[in-house]
């Protein structure tokens, strides 16, 4: 049975002195003799049958000594880990004289492994910490109302009037600079809607006011900042025609609506649901909060050695 002692070292590092009795040592000499005679055809012998004396004038001694030094190394190693209990995080830095491992004698040999860095805090009684949870206001529960209608949304097409901001437009356009068509500059359909600005700003500007069937022309300079590096600051010139308009038409906040987007019966009932869906996850978030708040508080004046597996 082999015996181990520990101790730290610097570096969240712990050695491991192990202690092979002699009857270990020389059990792990017979193995290694066993594997060396099995593998070496030795003239006159049957594999793994050839003595001692042979294998060590055949294939030398310091084959058959680095043969038993890694079983034994391997071996009481292992069962050292397992009686003192530490958990290396990577391989051992193994630290053994070949010299004095001698078939009859015990032997000595101190394995150096990293570990989980230990956490020293620093100073934490006589703090306090509060969990803050936010109130849920009727504006934040209508807002998600709001979002709700906007999702049920239905298209109406625009026959009866001109294009306003908010609108969605089909537009068919073809854009030009110096006189030439360039790279990204037309379609044949985009659906847009007018003043979110997902053209250049001031583009959406121009359909304001047309109807259906109608065609303009503008002038327009690219921003100084856009992402095309041959359209920064460059004058251009578009021809739009607008193919189709519409308007987003939200439902009516009734009891069939609540119904509609969740398990419940009337309008009152959804804004419940809501208002407790939203405490539910605010509380949660504030515990979160809270526990961080801890955590980054216990972490700043606590100290810890990284072992440098870890870096």
């Amino acid at each position: 049975m082999v015996t181990v002692s520990t101790r730290p070292e610097t570096g969240s590092k712990m050695v491991l002195e192990i202690e092979v009795p002699s009857d270990e040592v020389d059990r792990h000499f017979a193995t290694a003799y066993r594997h060396v005679a099995e593998r070496t055809k030795v003239p006159g012998f049957r594999p793994g049958k050839a003595p001692r004396h042979v294998i060590d004038r055949f294939v030398g001694r310091n084959s058959v000594l680095a043969e038993a030094i890694d079983h034994l190394v391997s071996d009481s190693y292992d069962r050292a880990l397992d009686e003192s209990k530490i958990i290396p995080i990577d391989q051992p830095e193994v630290d053994i004289d070949p010299s004095s491992v001698t078939e009859g004698q015990p032997i000595t040999f101190t394995a150096t492994v990293p570990v989980r860095p230990e956490v020293a805090l620093g100073a934490y009684s006589g703090f306090s910490f509060e969990l803050e949870t936010p109130e849920v206001t009727d504006e934040q529960v209508e807002q998600v109302i709001g979002e709700l209608r906007q999702q049920q949304a239905t298209l109406r097409p625009i026959d009866d009037r001109a294009a306003a901001a908010g609108d969605i437009a089909s537009v068919k356009f073809v854009g030009t600079a110096d006189g030439e068509p360039f790279e990204g500059g037309s379609a044949d359909r985009m659906p847009l809607v007018i003043g979110e600005d997902r053209m250049i700003p001031g583009w959406e500007a121009h359909l304001v006011g047309m109807k259906i069937g109608d065609e303009t022309g503008f002038d327009i300079t690219f921003p100084d900042d856009y992402r095309v590096e041959d359209l920064k600051g460059k004058e251009t010139h578009f021809d739009v025609e607008l193919l189709d308009l519409r308007e987003k038409v939200l439902p009516e906040l009734t009891d069939d609506f609540a119904m509609s987007v969740g398990d419940v019966q009337t309008v009152d009932d959804l804004r419940a649901e809501i208002r407790e869906a939203m405490e539910k996850r605010a509380e949660a978030e504030a515990r979160h909060a809270f526990g961080d708040r801890i955590i980054d508080f216990a972490t700043t004046n606590a100290t810890v050695e990284i072992p440098e597996v870890m870096l």
